[in-house]
């Protein structure tokens, strides 16, 4: 096989899909696959499936590029969505899917792994296997093809999901296809079977944020913390195995660098003498509490999320301040409705992340990371004196669960998905809002973050940090300013009219529901005895979508709830998908029951716990 274009191509997937090679490795030359030149001169491939007894074009034989195009217009999708596209080819339909929407997010599914090296021998793809916005698999493992697309799926926020297929690959691939999709439902589906489990999950965030929320009415919020300290450096501070190699370095930034201890690094900092000047932290889970159990401290600032668990603060003895997220919008809208805008960060993967934010809406600059490994480095999982470190062992049991990565040193270091989420995240962040800011990685080791200065801490700290100017100084007058100013008595009071609105609203979300149950029982009762016609439908359909347009218009849906249970609104929207090709007009009814239904009876379910939130004493009595 004629190879030019096969080592660029690898080395791209090494650096960022290190996975794929070993699976390529054991491919051999055969008839099986052709190569042949198009009539405009672009390759193409024939392939000939086992039993088949003849070859099959993958792309056209003449103008492989204009048939991708005439494919792309004659589908009827939604291009702002996830896709998942079976049939990598040789990429043409990918590059006019790309080429239309650049921002589009497209998993790729690959079964033939021939196909594919033949494609990465014969084509320059490197701007395809770059591109962030396109996850690839590779494989015909049905289970792990479901498992890996639902993971991508469940961490992407994409409102729905298109499915296409690349025409060919469904004459190779037809029965291969038809079970993955099938899979992929039954796995949705058991998520709306299990709604308890998402809801039990999407409830802690409130119950936090209620039981928070006489706390943080009180506390100064981080936008009184924004542009304080332009053009200064930050160094934030992480948990990754690499600190252990530069922390005693970090008493010579006192006073002289803003040091914000990411989540768990609090411990590693206090451990060597070191007090940061903020702690970030924000997980609503009990384990996080673990990082404060043996906090003795009163000095230092912690800046947290209203809905991080909350035992964390009510013992929390230092100064605090609260922040919104966007992961959690309502969080700064239900202070907004109260007269309080505390201020926003972007969320990410990582407390690490936060941090990057509130750094840069504080003006720093340059942000430096210590300890941001995002990898497994000399196989450890965090540095000495963090509770959670461990060491990983990799067998044939999870070995899929992690891969490499390029490191700071130009070779390779083993990561996995969410710490390589972390990454992409900084990258993105970066890249966007990074202009005239200088972002330098003093972790000296880990991954390797595009967009950073690589430097070793000592250096940064002799080129960048040798002014005192007392940032937590600053920050303690700005928090006893904010402290004076609060006035609570009216902040409480504001939270006790909205409290009743809140309330209201939430009540109509069981009206609602009824009135859904009596419109679609006899739709249900109709389509299993096949007496449902068009225009019941229609009727029924239109009900349906008028008291959903009801529900999506209330302010508490929409900031309340619809952010805590989109996980399960993206499936019930994967099952409207299914709704709109089925031709059936029984099963389409069936279908339209399930789909409000449950959509209602999750809306009604995660309100009425809001409502139980409401009420009691803990929420209700805030000024008692």
């Amino acid at each position: 096989m004629d190879a030019p274009y096969l080592e660029i191509n690898l080395k791209v997937l090494r650096s960022r899909c290190s996975g794929f090679i070993p699976f390529l490795n054991g491919q051999q030359d055969s008839e099986r696959v052709k190569v042949e030149l198009a009539r405009n001169g672009s390759p193409t491939l024939l392939v000939n499936q086992e039993g088949q007894g003849f070859y099959i074009h993958i792309h056209s034989c003449y103008e492989p590029e204009v048939e991708a195009q005439r494919w792309l217009k004659s589908l009827a999708w939604e291009k702002s969505q996830l896709t998942i596209v079976l049939g990598f080819g040789l990429g043409y339909h990918l590059e006019a899917m790309l080429a239309l929407y650049p921002e589009l997010k497209i998993i790729v599914i690959e079964p033939d792994l021939e196909i594919f090296l033949n494609a990465l021998a014969i084509r320059d793809l490197r701007h395809l296997l770059q591109n962030p916005n396109i996850e690839m698999i590779l494989g015909a493992d049905i289970n792990s093809l479901a498992k890996q697309i639902f993971t991508i799926i469940t961490n992407d926020l994409a409102a729905g999901l298109n499915i296409l297929s690349w025409p060919p690959y469904l004459q190779l691939w037809g029965s291969f296809w038809q079970k993955s999709q099938q899979m992929l439902l039954n796995l949705i589906r058991q998520r709306l079977v299990n709604i308890a489990t998402y809801k039990s999950f999407a409830t802690q965030w409130l119950v936090n944020f209620f039981r928070n929320l006489p706390i943080s009415i009180n506390d100064p919020g981080i936008k009184s913390l924004f542009s304080l300290f332009i053009n200064r450096p930050a160094i934030i501070v992480a948990a990754g195995p690499s600190l252990e190699k530069n922390i005693h370095l970090l008493h010579r930034a006192r006073g002289a660098a803003l040091i914000i201890a990411a989540g768990s690094a609090i411990n590693p900092l206090l451990k060597n003498n070191i007090r940061p000047d903020l702690l970030v932290s924000f997980d609503p889970g009990e384990a996080n509490y673990k990082h404060f159990t043996n906090l003795q401290r009163a000095d230092i600032p912690l800046v947290y999320a209203p809905t991080i668990y909350s035992r964390i603060t009510d013992e929390y003895r230092g100064p605090r301040f609260a922040m919104g997220m966007d992961v959690f919008p309502f969080t700064s809208w239900a202070f907004q409705m109260i007269g309080d805008d505390k201020g926003m960060v972007a969320s990410g993967p990582s407390v690490a992340n936060v941090a990057w934010d509130l750094a840069r809406q504080m003006g720093c600059n340059p942000i430096i990371f210590v300890g941001q490994d995002l990898a497994y480095t000399n196989q450890k999982s965090h540095a000495e004196g963090v509770i959670t470190a461990h060491r990983i062992e990799i067998d044939d049991q999870n070995q899929q669960d992690y891969f490499y990565t390029e490191d700071v040193f130009g070779e390779r270091v083993l990561t996995n998905r969410p710490m390589y989420a972390m990454k992409v995240w900084f990258e993105q962040r970066i890249a966007t809002f990074g202009h005239g800011r200088l972002f330098i990685d003093a972790t000296e080791g880990g991954a390797k973050i595009a967009g950073t200065e690589i430097m070793p801490l000592a250096e940064v700290l002799e080129k960048y940090c040798g002014e005192q100017f007392d940032p937590y100084g600053h920050i303690m007058e700005v928090y006893r300013h904010q402290r004076s100013c609060l006035g609570a008595s009216s902040l409480e009071q504001r939270l006790d009219q909205r409290l009743e609105e809140w309330k209201e609203q939430l009540s109509r979300l069981e009206t609602i529901y009824q009135k859904a149950i009596k419109i679609a029982r006899p739709l249900e009762i109709e389509s299993a005895t096949k007496r449902l016609n068009a225009q019941r439908y229609q009727e029924a359909a239109a009900r349906l979508q008028r008291l959903d347009r009801e529900m999506t218009s209330m302010a508490v849906y929409k900031n309340f709830i619809q952010p805590s249970i989109k996980h399960i609104i993206e499936a019930i929207n994967f099952m409207s998908k299914e709704l709109e090709r089925e031709s059936d007009l029984a099963r389409k009814g069936d279908q339209l029951v399930k789909v409000y239904l449950s959509l209602f009876k999750v809306a009604r379910d995660f309100g009425t716990e809001i409502k139980k939130l409401l009420i009691k004493k803990e929420a209700r009595g805030l000024t008692s």
